[in-house]
């Protein structure tokens, strides 16, 4: 009994900050930032619908300063941060992964209608020349796993502009840093294979280009 009065009054009192907030309104970002939501486990957090309900009400009351729920989400995790936490999701159950399916289907959506290519969210998810500082192989990086299903989306919308994980690689990185991150994934037993699927496609592109 104790118990459900204490929650029954933290959403009271929750709720009452809400209309707080909305009296005096309040940046979304800064109501984000003050429910800590800028955490890895933002996606099984209950304050995560919460904010997008006074986000959408901010934006009816405010259109002029308004934000969809994926901008303010990459203003509030980055778009690195926010990559990684639908990375987790996505390797989640139940209803985490649906609610990082949903959220990565709508991002998705948004870069698509801005015409944003693979390359331009390589950069932005901090993959672009990450690996000179990086601590781990860069083709264990969930951001890349991210990535690469945002690339094949693209890809089978757009099979003139295609790209593929080697080249996207190769240019950003050089074949000397591509050949030492293939060397260190093969021996990660999960970015092995990976490593094993990229090597031979330089050493194609080297007969080809006679090196």
């Amino acid at each position: 009994m104790k118990d459900q009065t204490t929650k029954a009054l933290a959403m009271k009192l929750q709720s009452q900050r809400f209309e707080d907030w909305k009296h005096s309104n309040t940046d979304p970002l800064k109501v984000f930032a003050f429910l800590k939501l800028d955490k890895h486990d933002i996606l099984t957090n209950p304050g995560l619908t919460s904010w997008f309900n006074y986000l959408d009400d901010f934006n009816a009351r405010k259109p002029s300063q308004g934000m969809t729920r994926m901008e303010a989400l990459s203003n509030g995790l980055n778009d690195r941060g926010l990559a990684k936490v639908l990375e987790a999701g996505m390797q989640g159950r139940g209803k985490t992964k649906a609610i990082a399916t949903k959220l990565e289907k709508q991002l998705f959506a948004e870069w698509e209608t801005k015409q944003y290519a693979p390359d331009r969210i390589f950069q932005a998810v901090g993959l672009k020349n990450f690996y000179g500082g990086a601590t781990e192989p860069i083709l264990s990086d969930p951001a890349l796993k991210f990535w690469v299903r945002y690339m094949n989306e693209f890809n089978t919308k757009h099979p003139d502009k295609r790209t593929t994980i080697f080249e996207t690689l190769r240019k950003n990185y050089g074949d000397e840093a591509l050949v030492g991150m293939l060397v260190g994934a093969k021996t990660v037993v999960n970015t092995r294979a990976a490593a094993k699927s990229l090597e031979p496609q330089l050493l194609r592109k080297w007969l080809r280009e006679e090196l």
